[in-house]
């Protein structure tokens, strides 16, 4: 979550089954307050487990300095530079997951 009062990156960590892969799961659950301007990044594992030519992952800590740096623009501006940190990191090695990018925007 990106906190637009602070500009800061808070990462919310939830351990667990992927989901639908185990009926009735108990998934854990949390309540936070949102304010206008922030954001929620939600996304798989393929990113920041994304190789680079020297076989290292990309991590969390760039996931996290990419959405500070994007966090004022669209949600669809922001997965795209998600992406282009990706294809950048990757420097034409194949993409070895599959990502996905969720991007929701609470409205001033």
């Amino acid at each position: 979550i990106y906190r637009a009062a602070t500009r800061h990156v808070h990462e919310i960590d939830f351990k667990g089954m992927p989901l639908g892969s185990v009926p009735e799961f108990s998934y854990e659950q949390r309540k936070l307050e949102l304010s206008p301007g922030d954001v929620i990044m939600l996304m798989s594992d393929g990113f920041t487990e994304r190789f680079n030519p020297r076989g290292e992952t990309l991590g969390y800590e760039l996931a996290k300095t990419v959405l500070a740096e994007a966090a004022q623009q669209t949600a669809q501006d922001i997965i795209q530079r998600f992406v282009q940190a990706g294809e950048a990191w990757g420097s034409g090695s194949p993409q070895n997951d599959d990502t996905t990018f969720v991007v929701i925007k609470v409205k001033k």
